[in-house]
């Protein structure tokens, strides 16, 4: 079985940046909509008030072992001051995001043998947060796009 990346890419440009290590963990990434609930003036009992659904947010973290990634992830983060990107997961969905977040660590090594030139004793971890603007395509399409 071939492995399938995380993908940046920048529609405006077509550049595209395939991720050489896939993120480890996310968390829940769902969304959510306020309720709220409201007297009417006739005293008749609530009224519930629905508001919109809240933006979707993807919470990734993981591990890099190469300066050439942690470097890389910043570009598409500064890419994002001035436009959206998108970013395909290893499930088939591409959506349309803005990094908001990215904070790489380094964590020293012991030895780290995929970057013995730039980082011959350390590792990066990091977390990554993307609001999401659209699903594109994808299994989550039509479940997020009734």
């Amino acid at each position: 079985m071939s492995r399938v990346a995380n993908t940046f890419s920048d529609p405006s440009t077509g550049e595209s940046y395939p991720w050489p290590i896939n993120h480890e963990t996310e968390e829940s990434f769902g969304q959510e909509r306020s309720i709220s609930t409201e007297a009417n003036t006739a005293n008749t009992g609530l009224v519930r008030l629905q508001g919109d659904r809240q933006p979707m947010q993807l919470r990734l973290s993981g591990k890099m072992l190469t300066r050439a990634q942690r470097d890389a992830f910043w570009h598409w983060f500064n890419l994002c001051e001035t436009r959206t990107i998108y970013y395909s997961d290893v499930e088939g969905n591409t959506f349309e995001v803005q990094i908001t977040a990215y904070n790489p660590v380094r964590v020293r090594a012991e030895r780290n043998m995929r970057d013995l030139a730039n980082a011959p004793t350390w590792i990066y971890t990091y977390t990554l947060a993307m609001d999401v603007l659209r699903v594109i395509s994808g299994p989550l399409y039509s479940l997020v796009n009734p």
